[in-house]
């Protein structure tokens, strides 16, 4: 039994110095010029493996607010004095754009409106003027062409036949012949030719009497015809 005991406490003091030494390494090492992987590789040697990370603990209470700091008592410094006035930049040049083109002529404003008639007055009629006094006598008129005068109507009637013949009558007391004519009592026979003429029948520029002659038509007749002409005369001026 005292032999073991022996055994027991020879024990026990190495187990006490190794578990100072566990316990005083960290503070050997901390002390120690030695590099971090030699601290790291005598702790391991000693420690045992890393046990599994226990579970979050809760929250705590949030703690209580703290004062509020004292203000500093710093004093304001002066108002520094106001900069000198720089001097005034030089003028820039005038620019150079173009006049713009001129713009396009605007609408043409609406015809106004028309304006009301005017009122029309009729001026009052004037007094009548009095009656003028008679005209001097006109000038003499020019005298005018004498008249006919000794105004007749002649005829003379040819003998009844059925041929073609021609027939003159002449005025009377020297008168001269101013128109004439003729006719036939059977409408197959044509008046030909109707002229003034003289007293034998033939046409001149001084007649003193009238003409006609008168012929069958293409289908001729068998019935005799008389011709009758007309002198109408005046006395010559």
């Amino acid at each position: 039994m005292i032999r073991g005991s022996r055994k027991l406490s020879a024990f026990g003091v190495s187990f006490l110095i190794l578990v100072l030494f566990i316990g005083l390494s960290p503070m050997m090492l901390a002390s120690a010029n030695t590099n971090a992987g030699a601290k790291t590789s005598l702790v391991n040697f000693f420690r045992g493996p890393t046990g599994a990370t226990g579970a979050m603990g809760d929250t705590g209470a949030t703690g209580a607010t703290g004062n509020t700091g004292v203000t500093g008592a710093g004093v304001t410094g002066a108002t520094g004095n106001t900069g000198a006035t720089g001097n005034t930049g030089v003028t820039g040049n005038t620019g150079a754009g173009n006049t713009g083109a001129t713009g396009n002529t605007g609408y043409k404003g609406n015809t106004g409106a028309t304006g009301n008639t005017g009122v029309s007055v009729t001026g009052a009629t004037g007094v009548t003027g009095g009656t003028g006094g008679t005209g001097g006598t006109g000038n003499t008129g020019v005298t005018g062409v004498s008249g006919v005068s000794g105004y007749e109507v002649v005829s003379s009637e040819s003998q009844s036949s059925s041929f073609d013949k021609s027939q003159t009558v002449e005025c009377s007391g020297g008168k001269v012949v101013i128109g004439g004519g003729g006719t036939a009592s059977n409408s197959n026979p044509w008046i030909i030719r109707s002229f003034p003429s003289d007293g034998s029948g033939n046409a001149t520029t001084s007649p003193t009497g009238w003409t006609v002659r008168a012929e069958e038509s293409f289908l001729g007749t068998f019935a005799s015809w008389t011709v009758t002409v007309y002198a109408i005369c005046a006395t010559a001026p």
